[in-house]
């Protein structure tokens, strides 16, 4: 702005434009380039820049400037003039905060956010406050709500005397609109509020994240409202005087019945629990009820009260996840055995502690069959084997019935394949020329008993040797290269016939031999013993076919 001088006086003289009274927070400066001093009976424009403090609301506003000479070394006023001004309004709104923005939750109380709500413009503002939750892959949304942070309770308060013992909370209510409004706000003035962030039990998650934002009534930045408001929500560590952005995590243990083992000792059944905690928070005074005589169907619908229990204990402490191994504690319990024939084994009965997973807390266990906790299929196996059992052995033994059988069947058909395929030379059958197939190697039942004879040879070589020979035509001789030195052609009674031709062969007894009869022994039965041994599983197989 320019304010017209005149020297009035009759001395040269410089003036120093400066803030007057009353005006002392405004800045004054002169222009570059402005003319300071004047000659007696001279006038001049200077031009100065005043500068409104962030206090003053925007407006008419009134500055007083006063006119200083510096021509000597003693300074002194020489006038003094008022300038109107009107300012526009200047919005600028923040919300600070101190303070890490990685939150742990508690699964049962609350936490509470402290922030400042501060009016750096200089218009007279009643902001609003807003919660921002994710958006399923689309980040934080850009309406605000609290649709993606299930099973938790956000609260807003407004706080007079913060960190003193008399610090009052006031809940800040939504107003017609809708809003969660705050009182007018002065230019400069300065505000405490609270985010109480509350969590009853597992929410269902292990990490989320939720963006909080202040709002001006006057819009954002490109509506001619706040400086530096947007839609838009800043990467992380990047300072945003409007937007707060949180991560939230939760930190549950996760019980869970292992394994059980049963044992009886003088009358007592002895159970010998292993508890797991697969949560990645520690566990601690964890109770344990064994309920007797009750499915754990029944135990979930109406519970286990104490006078329904035939054990009950605690466990201590049992630490989270560490490493990939799950924390883990082994507790002994015993009880008389006739007070139950069926126990369910209840982790934390009244729901004193707070779990990702409550499904695994229960387990039911007959008692004679105990098993592993964990082995849900060895559980069913073990009752359908109980309901069934009768049934399951007989299918079980004609199982084993036909695979013996269908075994024996095929050794016996390979047994005679092969003895068929070597009786005989594999030519002809009519010259003696041709070996001998070999003799199997497979022992008889008498032989791997040790009751079959020996053979008398040595070199275990057979008693006879067979030759193949086709019976000679009515009025032939045998060929002359058949060596028949080892058969015995004579009749039965050793008598030469009467009408043998000198040089002929003697006939083939063809006469009936009884075989001699059997010696006598102290044993009647041992032949039929020893058949009986030669006899084998397939055989009497095959007779059954």
């Amino acid at each position: 702005m320019g304010i017209n001088v005149t020297n009035i006086g009759n001395i040269a003289d410089t003036f120093d434009p400066r803030a007057g009274e009353g005006s002392q927070s405004w800045g004054v400066e002169v222009v570059p380039g402005t003319t300071y001093g004047l000659m007696p009976a001279a006038s001049v424009t200077m031009y100065v820049r005043v500068q409104a403090p962030f206090d003053v609301p925007a407006g008419e506003q009134t500055v007083r400037i006063d006119l200083v000479s510096t021509a000597t070394d003693e300074e002194s006023l020489r006038t003094s003039v008022n300038i109107s001004v009107e300012l526009l309004p200047w919005v600028d709104l923040a919300l600070e905060h101190d303070g890490s923005k990685e939150i742990w939750l508690d699964m049962r109380g609350h936490v509470d956010i402290m922030f400042t709500v501060v009016n750096n413009g200089n218009w007279m503002e009643a902001p609003w406050l807003e919660n921002h939750t994710l958006e399923g892959d689309l980040g934080l949304a850009l309406e605000p709500g609290l649709a993606g942070l299930e099973g938790v309770q956000l609260t807003w308060y407004l706080v007079e005397n913060p960190g003193t013992p008399v610090a009052l909370f006031s809940a800040i209510e939504l107003d017609e609109q809708g809003r969660l409004r705050l009182p007018e706000l002065a230019p400069g003035a300065r505000i405490p509020v609270v985010l109480r962030v509350s969590v009853d039990g597992w929410p269902g998650w292990g990490e989320n994240e939720l963006g909080v934002r202040l709002r001006s009534g006057m819009g954002y930045a490109d509506e001619g409202g706040d400086r530096d408001a947007d839609t838009s929500w800043l990467s992380w560590g990047d300072d945003d005087s409007n937007d707060q952005r949180f991560t939230f995590r939760v930190r549950v243990a996760d019980l869970s019945v292992h394994t059980i083992t049963e044992s009886f000792e003088d009358g007592n059944v002895v159970l010998e629990i292993i508890v797991r905690n697969l949560g990645d928070d520690d566990a601690s005074n964890i109770a344990v009820r064994v309920c007797g005589d009750r499915t754990s169907e029944q135990v979930e619908s109406s519970g286990c009260s104490l006078s329904q229990s035939v054990a009950d204990a605690r466990i201590s402490f049992i630490p989270a996840v560490s490493g990939g191994r799950p924390g883990e504690h082994t507790l002994t319990v015993s009880f008389p055995s006739k007070a139950a024939q069926l126990v369910t084994i209840i982790l934390d009965p009244d729901d004193e502690l707070v779990e990702s997973d409550e499904q695994n807390n229960i387990r039911t266990l007959e008692l004679g069959h105990a098993t592993d906790g964990d082995g849900l299929f060895g559980d069913e196996l073990g009752q359908f084997v109980m309901k069934h059992g009768l049934t399951t052995l007989l299918v079980m033994l004609w199982m084993m019935i036909m695979i013996i059988g269908v075994t024996s069947w095929r050794r016996r058909a390979q047994d005679r394949a092969r003895h068929d395929a070597g009786q005989w030379s594999a030519g002809d059958g009519r010259s003696g020329d041709e070996k001998q197939p070999a003799m199997s190697a497979k022992k008889s039942l008498k032989e791997r008993l040790g009751l079959a004879s020996k053979s008398p040879d040595p070199d275990g070589m057979p008693v006879a040797t067979i030759h193949t020979l086709e019976a000679p035509r009515p009025g032939e001789r045998p060929p002359a290269d058949v060596d028949v030195s080892d058969l015995d052609l004579r009749g039965a009674d050793d008598a030469p016939a009467a009408s043998t031709r000198s040089g002929a062969v003697d006939p083939l007894d063809i006469g009936s031999h009884e075989p001699p009869a059997p010696d006598k022994t102290d044993s009647p039965g041992q032949s039929e013993k020893k058949e009986d041994l030669d006899r084998t599983i397939g055989d009497l197989i095959d007779d059954l076919l």
